[in-house]
């Protein structure tokens, strides 16, 4: 039951694992690849603030849950964005954003 919840869930956001890319016009750090937000620390840290105004901001429109992630702590989500970025460096980092809050909404349901 939990699966076939989820499948529709990815069904309804339109984000099956093969299509996650975002298609959204963005600005900023998060329009690039997750290898060059790992690349060093200051983009690190510019990544980091751009990752947690776009969760903030992707909840807003979020017509599921505009609570993803709250019953965890910022470090656990940029966390989660990073290992994707470090799996899949040529991923932008808005895609891998997107890749977590869905996984996060999924596991709620």
């Amino acid at each position: 039951m939990r699966r076939a919840c989820s499948a529709l869930l990815s069904v309804a956001l339109g984000l099956s694992a093969a299509e996650s890319q975002t298609e959204a016009y963005s600005v900023g750090i998060g329009r690039l690849s997750c290898a060059y937000w790992v690349s060093n620390s200051q983009r690190e840290a510019e990544g980091r603030s751009w990752a947690l105004g776009f969760w903030t901001a992707y909840n807003a429109v979020n017509e599921f849950s505009r609570t993803v992630g709250a019953n965890t702590d910022t470090e656990v989500i940029l966390g989660e964005v990073r290992k994707i970025c470090v799996a899949e460096p040529s991923l932008g980092l808005a895609d891998a954003i997107v890749r977590v809050d869905v996984r996060f909404l999924q596991d709620r349901a």
